[in-house]
């Protein structure tokens, strides 16, 4: 499932009308990649799932508890990952007292092999889309790897206090919030 920001959300956001919004995509295409925009038909509108802020709250506090009792606090993350829910849930549960690594999807066995190393990545989260670049990298056998597509609904099922969560993370250690930021288009 890929996961969308409709027009009328954007311009709620910023407290335009929906038009002008559509306007301006209109008027400057050069600003959009090819694919960042685009229509829905009938039937995709129906399959648009809304998700409220204490969903992703609690999911990510899901994760949270997942990540204590398994013992990956404090430690290097990786995130090799199409563009999706699931991904922002996983990476805003580990930013406050991991070091995030968010992987490019389009990146390369080989390159992935050099990353992980680079950046003493402990724990890689992968989808099935990705999961062929991770078989094709050559990965150290202490590196563990986490499935997102076949984890997710059971970390979702630990229910995690949302409460525990944000008293653990009312502050946040400055040292410790870090985000290595790295793409294929990195050289340096």
């Amino acid at each position: 499932h890929q996961q969308v920001i409709l027009d009328c959300d954007v311009a709620e956001l910023y407290g335009v009308e929906t038009r002008d919004i559509n306007k301006s995509v209109k008027n400057n295409p050069e600003k959009f990649p090819d694919g960042y925009i685009f229509d829905l038909d009938e039937k995709e509108k129906k399959e648009l799932v809304e998700i409220t802020y204490q969903r992703m709250l609690q999911e990510i506090s899901n994760l949270s508890g997942y990540y204590k009792t398994n013992e990956i606090k404090n430690k290097n993350i990786g995130i090799l990952s199409e563009n999706r829910y699931e991904y922002i849930t996983v990476y805003l549960s580990a930013v406050f007292d991991n070091v995030i690594a968010p992987i490019d999807k389009e990146m390369t066995g080989d390159n992935l092999t050099e990353l992980i190393e680079k950046f003493d990545v402990e724990v890689l989260f992968c989808t099935d889309k990705t999961m062929d670049t991770v078989q094709d990298a050559h990965l150290s056998d202490t590196l563990q790897i986490i499935n997102i597509d076949d984890e997710y609904q059971r970390i979702m099922e630990m229910e995690y206090s949302i409460e525990q969560f944000l008293e653990e993370n009312k502050e946040v250690d400055k040292d410790k919030f870090s985000v290595l930021a790295f793409t294929s288009g990195t050289t340096g």
